[in-house]
């Protein structure tokens, strides 16, 4: 009879651990979609963008072109 109820134990802590889990990403994903709306990305202005293209350049292998 224990071990049935060790079994039955189980089962049930995986499932309420499955289902708080379940409800934790639901959450989580509400909290982005509203940052996502909310949230203004900062425009990207020519200096910066000369710096990351340069950066990249000089982090990428050369192709042999």
């Amino acid at each position: 009879m224990s071990v049935l109820r060790g079994v039955v134990l189980f089962i049930r802590v995986f499932l309420c651990d499955r289902a708080k889990l379940a409800g934790e990403n639901l959450i989580l994903r509400q909290q982005l979609a509203i940052l996502h709306e909310t949230a203004k990305r900062p425009k990207l202005r020519k200096r910066g963008r000369s710096l990351l293209e340069s950066d990249s350049r000089n982090r990428m292998p050369s192709r042999g072109l």
